[in-house]
């Protein structure tokens, strides 16, 4: 006894569709992962049936449209002189490993300051962050080798004005933040003696930063 099965009829392509099916083919690389996959669906879809329904061919024109789009040319908030901070970390990269620079606005927004490596496609640019944990942080955004600040939606004025005060003078903004706060800029440690309260930082760090210390 065998179970006799039906041959599966051939696939009637809807040949109205096709150009439109081709256009999202052509354009999956450039989609974003959610919309790729989704729009990787559809062209299953339609291979195996041949037709979508209307409202699938009315997502198959928005994830083409949006494949095809121009991306937006970010523009720059302000322009700070990029080459103090460029010297400050290329001082401190001739010890440090990893270097960061923690900074506050006025309203007492943390904002940390870092450069991108070699594995970055930012790659030498300097990126401002709030500090906290990669993937759970607030990014402010970045400044490129020209000295362009390419501000996010999370940057306020307040952290713009940070960023320029500290790109015309880095030691003044660290020493700022340490008086304010009582700890290293550079380290995070607490700054425990007079001297080091007073100038905003501590003799260790003023040497592997290149800065005057007393």
């Amino acid at each position: 006894m065998y179970t006799q099965y039906r041959a599966r009829k051939p696939v009637q392509i809807n040949p109205d569709q096709v150009g439109a099916i081709q256009a999202l083919e052509q354009g999956l690389p450039k989609l974003n992962n959610s919309d790729s996959q989704f729009a990787a669906s559809l062209l299953q879809n339609f291979n195996r049936y041949g037709n979508l329904s209307d409202k699938q061919m009315n997502w198959v024109t928005t994830l083409t449209q949006r494949a095809l789009a121009p991306k937006p040319v970010p523009v720059a908030l302000v322009t700070v002189n990029f080459q103090p901070i460029q010297d400050l970390f290329d001082k401190a990269a001739q010890k440090l490993r990893r270097i960061k620079v923690k900074l506050q606005t006025a309203d007492g927004q943390p904002v940390v300051i870092s450069r991108a490596g070699p594995m970055s496609k930012y790659n030498g640019q300097i990126l401002i962050t709030d500090g906290g944990p990669f993937g759970d942080n607030k990014f402010f955004g970045r400044i490129d080798t020209t000295g362009e600040f390419f501000a996010t939606r999370s940057a306020t004025p307040a952290v713009a004005e940070l960023i320029k005060q500290f790109s015309e003078d880095p030691a003044a903004s660290a020493a700022q933040y340490g008086k304010l706060t009582g700890g290293c800029s550079f380290c995070k440690h607490g700054l425990t003696d007079g001297r080091s309260l007073a100038v905003g930082y501590g003799p260790v760090c003023a040497k592997n930063f290149g800065l005057v210390w007393g």
